[in-house]
């Protein structure tokens, strides 16, 4: 009886250890992950910052293929068009006009 208890007990704390060092590799590669380099046009200057160091006023300079950072508005934009897939679903485009607001 007490070898079977000992394998069990071995069992279940090599699969915790492993599960935590698993989930702590995900959560690092994660943040990084988030982690995204954006420009921006702060105090007349275009700078690249991280998005979790955006602030209010700046000014977000979006080329093809880039993620959207924050809710704003638009201010020039060249027939602009957003994925909202991971918010709603939809698999179809969202053209965008100026000063519409939303991600």
């Amino acid at each position: 009886g007490m070898a079977i208890l000992a394998a069990v007990f071995v069992v279940v704390t090599v699969t915790a250890v492993n599960d935590y060092q698993k989930e702590k590799q995900f959560r690092a590669l994660n943040e990084a992950k988030e982690d995204v380099d954006v420009l921006v046009v702060r105090d007349g200057h275009r700078v690249h910052v991280s998005v979790h160091d955006l602030v209010v006023g700046d000014v977000v300079h979006l080329c093809a293929g880039d993620q959207v950072p924050a809710d704003g508005a638009v201010f020039g934009k060249s027939d602009l068009a957003i994925s909202e897939k991971m918010l709603t679903g939809e698999t179809v485009l969202k053209h965008k006009g100026a000063y519409q607001f939303g991600r």
